[in-house]
């Protein structure tokens, strides 16, 4: 069995095409870490937006509270003075007789 010398043109060839899988791997590398990175941007404004929409919930319910304890408190203090003003009318009653 005899070898035979392999043609130039045949090296050319395999080289030109390793460096064409060379290239072509480099670009979808390129492409690939694009749209992972878009990928990565888009859950990141996704998790803010909605531990945002949270925090906004949390707020909310916290005033809708605040609101409530003050409208009791307005209650109260206008059962206070009410009550202040029957005592001193009582007093100023028995005062006068």
């Amino acid at each position: 069995m005899e070898l035979k010398p392999i043609p130039f043109w045949a090296y050319a060839l395999a080289i030109g095409c390793a460096l064409g899988c060379a290239i072509m791997d480099e670009v979808f590398k390129i492409r690939y870490r694009g749209v992972l990175e878009k990928r990565i941007r888009k859950e990141k404004k996704t998790s803010e937006e909605s531990g945002i929409q949270s925090k906004l919930a949390i707020m909310v319910e916290m005033a809708e509270r605040q609101m409530k304890e003050n409208a009791g408190l307005k209650d109260d203090v206008r059962e206070l003075k009410v009550a202040i003003g029957k005592m001193a009318e009582k007093m100023t009653d028995h005062d006068e007789e």
